[in-house]
């Protein structure tokens, strides 16, 4: 995506190479909704987490994974949509951050998981 937005004023004298990237962006986003689909049905795996009543705080803590991934595909549709992309750099940037965000947490929650195993063997 870095890339995508930096060189974009090149790439795009390139016939038919922007629709192969976002062919590319789509699949990748394709794979993203089959994660949380697969995560939906089978729930049973990962124990569910009761919500604290006493904060707001708490309560968005929790559900903080559930936040970044529908605000990282809902904005993704409208980028994808209404060619963000061309309109301001600024869009491009907001795709960047909620990126970077969805796989930050994405590999912190893996690094923690693999910590908590590491620390019960």
């Amino acid at each position: 995506m870095i890339v995508y937005c930096i060189l974009y004023p090149y790439l795009s004298s390139i016939p038919y190479l922007i629709s192969a990237i976002r062919i590319m962006f789509i699949l990748l986003w394709l794979f993203v909704i089959v994660g949380i689909i697969c995560n939906y049905l089978f729930s049973y795996i990962h124990p569910k987490e009761k919500i604290l009543k006493d904060s707001f705080i708490k309560t968005f803590y929790l559900k903080s994974y559930q936040i970044i991934v529908q605000a990282y595909c809902y904005y993704f549709i409208v980028y994808m949509i209404f060619f963000l992309d061309r309109k301001s750099v600024l869009f491009n940037y907001l795709m960047l951050l909620l990126l970077g965000l969805f796989l930050g947490y994405k590999a912190a929650i893996k690094a923690e998981q693999y910590k908590d195993k590491r620390k019960n063997k």
